[in-house]
This record gives structure tokens, C-alpha cells and sequence, in this order.
């Protein structure tokens, strides 16, 4: 069944040679993950037991009702270790907008005033994910459509090859399910890891830096890993502490399962378990994640440009 994959992916023999040095990866990484998760020493990282104190310690979502799309939320008010705070009305991250109406189009342009959609699925699957484009309608409301896709068919092979059966349907479950949540660990651990990845989160961050006309916004399909990690990325970019970043990145998995901050849960998700640890792993092997980032290719001219449009000045 793998083999009949590889030919509907039509993948190169340079793409089967990257793949075979892909699973020698795989079996480093799993080695090196569980060793990280058999540390119990004083080095070992916090774990975070009652999330209930630790969201509502760092900030309350600024969710936004739509009636089409169902996960929006603006980053407003963050604040960095410096004391700064992200400005208010500039940073929006979403669910994916197939199914947006055109009334929450005109929300989301006037009231909103978002001028920038990054797109970051890859570009088969906005395809075959979308009932109805919304990309005709883009220009008419003055927004600009960019298509960033994080992950390439080689980064999907890989996947796949780990856990023939994820899908959309079973990553749904990984707020709360083992299965599903080993599924979306793998995923974030090749976004964060895999160098394709790391070219293109990178480049989100470049492109955001850049936006001087209004809001920008990103999604994914659901709204949570791909769109999940980069803003986690981007947090971290603006000098947001990892604490913090674990709690946005928490409040995106609980909203996209269809929590609100009356009914979830008290304890972290499954999948922001494995997010938090990966976290950890990184900074362990680069010194700091401030160190990872500049490894990924973003520089101190991209930071600063980003702090200079997205926080509120001293």
C-alpha cells in the first residue's frame, strides 16, 4: 500500500535518497525524544500540571465569532519579557477560510483589517480541501493572498511512513487521544526539525516582518498545528518567554476542539504535551531557542523589523 503512495507522489530518485536519510533520521530523533522523556534529573524541563493557572496567568484569548469561520483569534496584547506588549489588531490566526461568506469576508477586511492571508497548507491539499475559493475575492477587499506551504511531498511521504493511517479525521482526536497525539507529535517534530520546514517557517517569518499595511493572517485547515507552530515561532521571534508560547499554543489546540475558556480541561492536552517537550529537546540541543531560530535562517535584521511593526514601543 506504501509502494502504490510513493508512485501516486511521483517522487524523484533524489526524493527516495532524501527519504531513506529521512528514516535514518527518524531513528535518531526517537532515540534522542526518549531519552529527553527518561530524564527525570533537575535539567529536566517543567512539566506544566494545571493549565488552567498557567492560561489564565499568561492571557486570555482574544477569540472573534464568525459565523463561517470558527477558530479566529488575534494575538492582542501579549506581553515579552521585556514588558512589551503586541499590538493590538495586527496578528490573526485562523482555521482555513474554503468556506468564508462574504459578509465575514467584509468582516474580516473592514472590521478587522486584515490586508495579508498566508496560506500554509501545501497546495494539493487547498484543493481538495475547498468547496469554494475564496481567492477570486481576495482582491476586491484589498487582501493579498500568499501560499507559504510548510510542508513538501517529501515531508508528507515521511509522515505517512510513520503513521499510514493519519488523517484529518484522526488528528482531530489529539487533544486527548494517545494515538492521535503520537500523529501530531511526529508533525511538529518534522516542522520544527526537517530542513525543508525549518526554509519555510523562516520565510513566514521574513514575510510577516515585512507587512506595514495592516493585519496579517495565517491558517492552516483546522487551525492548530501548522498554524499552531509557526505562531509559536513567531512569539518567540517577538521575545515572547516559552511559558507563554506553550499557553497560546494550548489555547489553539483547546479552541480548535471545541473548548472555550468555560469548559477545558484542567490539564494540557496530549498533543501540547508532546509541543511543550519537543520545545525542550530543541533547546537542549541548540543552548537557547533564540539560538534555534537564528540556525533556521531568521537574523537579527528579521527580529527587529518584526518588533518594530508588532509590539508597542518601550
Amino acid at each position: 500500500m506504501f509502494i502504490t503512495y510513493l508512485f501516486r507522489q511521483k517522487l524523484t530518485f533524489a526524493g527516495l535518497q532524501t527519504l531513506k536519510v529521512r528514516i535514518l533520521l527518524l531513528i535518531w530523533m526517537t532515540v534522542s525524544l526518549t531519552a529527553a522523556c527518561d530524564n527525570n534529573d533537575s535539567n529536566s524541563p517543567e512539566v506544566i500540571t494545571d493549565c488552567h493557572t498557567t492560561l489564565q496567568s499568561a492571557f486570555k484569548p482574544h477569540a472573534v465569532w464568525m459565523k463561517s469561520v470558527h477558530h479566529v483569534r488575534l494575538l492582542d496584547g501579549i506581553v515579552t519579557t521585556d514588558g512589551r506588549r503586541v499590538k493590538n489588531g495586527l496578528l490573526v490566526r485562523t482555521e482555513s477560510l474554503d468556506n468564508i461568506t462574504e459578509s465575514d469576508l467584509i468582516r474580516l477586511a473592514d472590521s478587522l483589517g486584515v490586508r495579508n492571508v498566508l496560506d500554509l497548507r501545501t497546495h494539493h491539499r487547498t484543493h481538495h480541501r475547498a468547496h469554494r475559493h475564496p481567492d477570486t475575492l481576495y482582491p476586491a477587499y484589498g487582501i493579498t493572498l500568499t501560499r507559504l506551504p510548510l510542508l513538501n511531498t517529501a515531508n508528507e511521504v515521511y509522515l505517512k511512513l510513520r503513521f499510514p493511517d493519519m488523517d484529518e479525521e484522526h488528528l482531530l482526536k489529539a487533544a486527548t487521544d494517545a494515538r492521535a497525539a503520537a500523529m501530531a507529535s511526529a508533525l511538529y517534530e518534522e516542522l520544527l526539525t526537517s530542513r525543508h520546514c525549518q526554509q519555510q517557517l523562516a520565510g513566514f517569518i521574513r514575510y510577516v516582518a515585512t507587512i506595514d499595511n495592516g493585519a496579517v493572517l495565517w491558517h492552516c485547515d483546522i487551525g492548530r498545528d501548522r498554524t499552531g507552530v509557526a505562531s509559536a515561532l513567531l512569539l518567540l521571534a517577538l521575545g515572547v518567554d516559552k511559558s507563554t508560547v506553550i499557553a497560546d499554543f494550548e489555547w489553539g489546540v483547546l479552541l480548535a476542539s471545541g473548548y472555550d475558556a468555560t469548559t477545558r480541561p484542567d490539564t494540557l492536552s496530549l498533543c501540547t504535551q508532546h509541543f511543550s517537550q519537543l520545545l525542550y529537546t530543541i533547546e537542549q540541543r541548540y543552548g537557547t531557542l533564540d539560538a534555534y531560530l537564528r540556525q533556521i535562517g531568521i537574523t537579527e535584521g528579521d527580529i527587529r523589523s518584526l518588533q518594530q511593526h508588532f509590539l508597542e514601543p518601550y
